[in-house]
């Protein structure tokens, strides 16, 4: 979508950019100031703006450090239909409706798309709670870490019960942590490398010429 603005916004001007269904149900909000870094960001500038929505509800909540294999957080596809899109800049707001249309290419009915989206969302949501849960957890942990860190400071046996109290909390959270999230899930990145990636032995290059045709050196001689 384009929409233009005669002056760029303050940091005080509410702007935001917001999607709905038929029902005028949000789908989704962009603003320039989103509570969290996320895809949810909206650039305005003064002039002519340009927008692209990615047809795609909010993701999944993730937290720092996760690692997912083989899926990811990306919210599902907008089902086609009628939506609108409404504009807002202080107190002034337009709203325009637009259709999101079916693939040609495929023969999905309007009932098969909805109960494949009835189904991510679903999935999303499960996936958003387990994901607020181990940030929950690791909150709660990290809390009980300073708290058995003071305790253990203070004169006597109680600060020692204190710590050992706090200790076996910690423990039991870590068990449910487990049953939630694979918390021995490493990166493939080089800096993590696992055993799936041990490096292969490297083959050195022989000195000698494989043949006067060749003319380049090969490894056809010697592999260290």
């Amino acid at each position: 979508m384009f929409f233009y603005l005669k002056t760029a916004p303050d940091s005080a001007t509410d702007v935001r950019l917001d999607f709905l269904d038929s029902r005028d149900s949000l789908v989704r909000r962009f603003t320039p100031k989103p509570r969290a870094p996320s895809p949810d960001s909206l650039k305005v500038r003064a002039g002519m703006n340009r927008f692209v929505w990615n047809l795609r509800y909010p993701d999944a909540s993730r937290f720092q450090g996760m690692i997912f294999w083989a899926g990811g957080t990306v919210g599902p596809v907008a089902v086609p239909g009628a939506y609108k899109v409404r504009l807002t800049v202080g107190d002034w707001s337009q709203t325009r409706a637009f259709t999101v249309r079916p693939d040609p290419r495929v023969k999905t009915t309007q009932e098969e798309y909805q109960r494949q989206f009835d189904l991510l969302m679903k999935i999303s949501g499960r996936v958003s709670a387990a994901n607020d849960a181990v940030r929950k957890i690791r909150e709660v942990r990290e809390q009980l870490d300073g708290a058995a860190t003071r305790a253990r400071g203070l004169p006597g046996d109680a600060g020692r019960r204190i710590g050992q109290q706090a200790d076996s909390i910690k423990g039991r959270l870590a068990a449910v942590e487990e049953q939630i999230y694979q918390v021995k899930n490493r990166s493939r990145s080089r800096r993590s490398r696992g055993w799936w990636q041990v490096p292969r032995p490297r083959r050195r290059r022989s000195r000698f010429r494989c043949s006067t045709s060749c003319r380049r050196r090969c490894r056809c001689s010697s592999i260290a």
